[in-house]
């Protein structure tokens, strides 16, 4: 889980500690690219603008050259065209605010999605 503001990192948190999974958090690109660094992880919830100029896209491609298969949840108050994936088969959105169960559903849909038997090439 990836958001500089404390309360919505720890709600999604919380939220999904509640459901079972096992949750690293981090405020900010460097921390999060840290933790990736460390650990595997199956799914990233990011912000998608993330403090000093760098983005949750950033980062997910970031990881993904070490974890092709890396699924991702792009959050962001902003909504409409700016909505982004990186990767469409392996990316979902959602806006913020949210209902808890809309985000744990986006999370369960990204963890149980096929994903093709080809990883991408990470753009350069």
């Amino acid at each position: 889980m990836v958001d500089n503001d404390d309360e919505v990192r720890d709600l999604i948190g919380s939220l999904l500690t509640d459901a079972g999974f096992a949750v690293s958090a981090a405020p900010t690109f460097p921390t999060a690219l840290d933790l990736l660094k460390k650990d595997a992880f199956d799914v990233i919830v990011t912000e998608v603008v993330l403090p000093d100029g760098l983005s949750g896209v950033e980062l997910v491609r970031c990881a993904r050259a070490s974890q092709p298969a890396l699924r991702t949840l792009f959050i962001s108050e902003r909504t409409g065209p700016y909505v982004v994936v990186d990767q469409p088969d392996r990316d979902d959105f959602v806006g913020i605010p949210f209902r808890n169960r809309e985000l744990l559903g986006c999370v369960w849909e990204l963890m149980l999605r096929d994903l093709p038997d080809k990883q991408p090439s990470n753009p350069s």
